[in-house]
């Protein structure tokens, strides 16, 4: 099976194994992590909604004339992708 590790509510790696292994804590105090059973194609850095228990696939940007993207980033309370975009500067324009 696949195995999907879940941490900060984004995949921090897949691996495969006969069970979901039985870890014990991070260290760092934030606690069990979450490791899901995947069979639907997931990626590294996708989020995790844990309300809905439902992988969000890392984004793919729209292409916006003028615009080029500045940034993606996870949202951990709404447990959304926000993409910046910025105006492209042309050469010799002003």
């Amino acid at each position: 099976m696949l195995i999907a590790h879940i941490y900060k509510n984004r995949i921090h790696e897949i691996f495969e194994g006969d069970s979901i292994p039985n870890w014990p804590p991070y260290s760092d105090g934030n606690g069990i992590p979450l490791l899901k059973e995947i069979t639907t194609t997931v990626n590294i850095n996708d989020g995790y909604n844990p309300v809905i228990g439902e992988i969000v696939p890392y984004p793919l940007p729209e292409e916006r004339e003028g615009f080029i993207v500045s940034e993606i980033n996870w949202n951990n309370t709404t447990f959304e992708f926000e993409v910046t975009y910025a105006a492209l500067e042309i050469a010799g324009e002003e």
